[in-house]
């Protein structure tokens, strides 16, 4: 039943006193004379939510269905909060550093982590922001200042980035690395004796592999590890400077990209319960997105909630493409 991804339905135990006498014999001593459970599948976590001696709904598990949704975000949240806490466990060298910049920004070095709230001068926070994402060249003076200032005419650049470097290197001392922004031939840049791992490069990396990846199980890791990666979009407390904006829809665009390509794989495997929680964060990033609303909409007829999706697919209508459109009604006709 759990593979499957069926509900288990009892609404009489001595039904199954017969053909599943252990079950029978260990419901019987729960004094469970019906039960209604629906079960579910998030990579090491398996199991069913189930309501024992139900007095309505007793054939029905919509509503359990839409609980279970619940369950596996708050268990999606568990495995990413042990995830971070062994990423910062590895890096244990000094000169090691891992950025992370999609959803809020985070330094975590061999001491100690900073907190995107940690930063409260703005101009610092643009200026290491802008490094670690462009970090592979070196910058003039000028696009700095234009950078951090957006276009101000500064009488003295250097002397200007200079201080804000300054009041930076003040806040990246609480973690150790004081020294990684440097003044290097006229301009200032990241020192490049750290090593810094950022979890956009991660993210690029896993999706090439996706593009020339064949294997099913490969693919799910793949794509499990972008949507852990990808916790909002990138910057968000600063996303309105013009050298952000580009990146930010960029990127938006490239992870709702292979979120769609993982629906549909998961679809055709009959994982209408992953089907389910993914297209409701795809579209609670992208309310218009039509095949996050198709998708949902199919895994919920699938996962025996034909009520459910048939009042959703009215109210989904307006952002459904033509294609999707006639598609799905005929389901319901």
């Amino acid at each position: 039943m759990l593979k499957s991804d069926t509900p288990i339905i009892i609404t009489d135990l001595e039904r199954i006193k017969s053909e599943f006498a252990e079950e029978y014999r260990y419901l019987e001593k729960q004094s469970v004379n019906s039960l209604l459970a629906v079960p579910f599948q998030k990579r090491l976590n398996a199991g069913f939510l189930g309501v024992d001696n139900p007095k309505r709904n007793v054939e029905d598990p919509g509503f359990l269905r839409l609980v279970i949704l619940c369950v596996v975000v708050e268990l999606n949240e568990i495995l990413l909060q042990e995830w971070r806490e062994r990423r910062y466990a590895s890096i244990k060298q000094p000169t090691i550093i891992q950025a992370n910049l999609f959803g809020k920004l985070e330094i975590i070095s061999a001491t100690d982590v900073l907190k995107d709230d940690s930063f409260t001068n703005e101009s610092g926070y643009v200026l290491l922001t802008f490094l670690l994402l462009n970090r592979k060249r070196e910058h003039p003076l000028r696009l700095l200042t234009d950078v951090i200032w957006e276009s101000t005419d500064m009488e003295n650049p250097y002397n200007s980035i200079k201080n804000v470097v300054y009041r930076l290197r003040n806040t990246l001392a609480c973690i150790g690395i004081r020294d990684l922004i440097q003044a290097s031939h006229g301009t200032f840049t990241l020192n490049p004796n750290y090593t810094i791992f950022t979890d956009v490069d991660r993210f690029d990396d896993a999706c090439k592999r996706i593009d020339n990846s064949s294997d099913p199980a490969i693919l799910q890791t793949l794509y499990e590890s972008i949507i852990g990666l990808y916790r909002g979009s990138l910057l968000p407390r600063y996303d309105f400077y013009h050298w952000l904006m580009p990146k930010t829809l960029y990127y938006q665009n490239k992870f709702l990209h292979y979120m769609k390509r993982y629906l549909s794989m998961l679809y055709r495997e009959k994982n209408y319960l992953r089907v389910q929680e993914l297209s409701m964060d795809l579209l609670s990033i992208d309310m218009y997105e039509s095949e996050g609303h198709y998708y949902l909409i199919k895994a919920m007829l699938m996962s025996g909630s034909k009520t459910l999706s048939q009042i959703y697919f009215r109210q989904a209508e307006p952002y459904l493409t033509d294609e999707h459109m006639q598609e799905l009604k005929t389901f319901f006709t």
